[in-house]
């Protein structure tokens, strides 16, 4: 056998090592996950759409009320914007409607679930931080409430 035979087998060997890994700590995360909601119940669920504007800003609203509860100002509240993003270019790519509300939930542990019930995705706020979270849970506030406010995050 060659000795770049033997690089190639040792490459594709690890690579497949490396594969077998990643999907068992994704595995483990994902059981972690549910084992901590088994116990935790949903407390709120608030449904929101949001809609870019003209200026920069991010408009948001109740769903079904269609009230506007939030605008988050140009360059401001980076992780909602991004998480957004990533799931509105999965909604592009799979041919589902812009317009459809997500879903946030409250869990009685305190942790925040949002969700895009056009794609199935479902992203854990509480892994990304206090902060992060927080900027969730006040569009959850504010949606309670009435009238709307600017987010500055």
């Amino acid at each position: 056998m060659k000795r770049g035979d033997r690089i190639a087998g040792a490459a594709v060997i690890g690579l497949v090592v490396c594969s077998v890994g990643a999907a068992a700590l994704g595995k483990r995360a994902k059981d972690r996950k549910a084992a901590i909601h088994a116990t935790a119940t949903v407390t709120a669920t608030t449904e929101l759409t949001f809609e870019d504007r003209g200026d920069g800003s991010v408009a948001v609203f109740g769903h079904p009320s269609g009230h506007e509860v939030a605008v988050l100002a140009p360059r401001s509240n980076g992780f909602v914007r991004g998480v957004m993003r990533g799931l509105f270019r999965a909604r592009k790519l799979g041919g589902h409607p812009r317009q459809a509300p997500f879903r946030i939930r409250r869990y009685s542990d305190g942790t925040l679930e949002l969700l895009d019930p056009m794609t199935g995705r479902n992203i854990d706020l509480s892994s990304f931080g206090h902060d992060n979270q927080a900027a969730f849970a006040d569009l959850m506030t504010a949606a309670a409430g009435s009238g709307a406010r600017h987010a500055q995050r």
